[in-house]
């Protein structure tokens, strides 16, 4: 017997995070995420709603919350001050490219393990949209035994790149793990220009005057030529050259189709 492959309801809208919506953004958070972003209970959850940069919910078709995600515009460093993070990060991770103008910290990121990186993109690609100077959004991951927020789902953070940070003497595996994504990967800019008529049959009048409505003609000739009608010649005979009746009347047949 075929056990039947069970598909999560489809994805519906995002829209910004309210303080009601702690209960059931909890019931998302599994022990990894937990750990990670030091998570205990629902107070939390309304703490970064009412303090974090930018908070959003990911919702099924059903309009029921299966993700969300936190960021403010510093990482989860108890250690590091919040005006203070650039520093850290060009001298432990070599990431010169992050800075306080192009670059925010997820604090929270959550959602139902039904779903894989197609929700986890959703969010990011709504992070990119309401920010047009956001170039990088970043996660830093203090515990090296949680390597992966939902276990077994490593496909899901599949758009973050990994960098290690580098400290003498010690493994970077046993460093916390600084997790990026970056714009030109999750949602690349689009590229705005000037619409120009597509090669085809029409033709622009008065091409010189740029700044008045265009109009455009198709004429038949490009379009569909009329086709010559004559009147259909009979040729009934041969003369100069000996053939049969049978081969004359093919001959005759094959005139008045050609």
């Amino acid at each position: 017997m075929v056990s039947r492959i069970l598909r999560p309801i489809a994805l519906g809208r995002l829209r910004l995070a309210h303080v009601d919506d702690a209960p059931v953004i909890m019931n998302l958070v599994t022990e990894s995420m937990s750990k990670n972003f030091r998570i205990d209970d629902d107070t939390d959850i309304v703490y970064l709603i009412q303090n974090c940069v930018l908070c959003i919910c990911q919702l099924d078709i059903n309009d029921s919350i299966v993700g969300f995600l936190a960021a403010k515009d510093y990482p989860l460093l108890p250690s590091v001050h919040p005006r203070a993070w650039e520093e850290y990060i060009w001298t432990k991770y070599k990431s010169i490219e992050l800075n306080a103008r192009n670059t925010l910290f997820i604090h929270l990121l959550c959602w139902n393990p039904a779903y894989a990186r197609e929700l986890v993109d959703s969010l990011l690609k709504s992070m990119f949209m309401h920010d047009p100077y956001l170039q990088h959004v970043a996660m830093l991951k203090p515990l090296t035994s949680y390597p992966l927020l939902v276990p077994g789902q490593s496909r899901s953070e599949a758009s973050f790149r990994r960098v290690q940070a580098m400290e003498r003497g010690v493994p970077g595996e046993m460093l916390p793990a600084l997790c990026i994504a970056d714009r030109a990967e999750v949602s690349p800019r689009l590229r705005i220009r000037r619409a120009v008529p597509a090669p085809g049959p029409f033709r622009r009048a008065r091409p010189e005057c740029q700044m008045l409505p265009a109009l455009c003609i198709a004429d038949r000739a490009e379009v569909s030529p009329r086709l010559r009608i004559r009147r259909a010649v009979l040729v009934d005979t041969i003369d100069d050259v000996d053939v049969g009746c049978e081969q004359r009347r093919t001959v005759c047949l094959l005139a008045i189709f050609l």
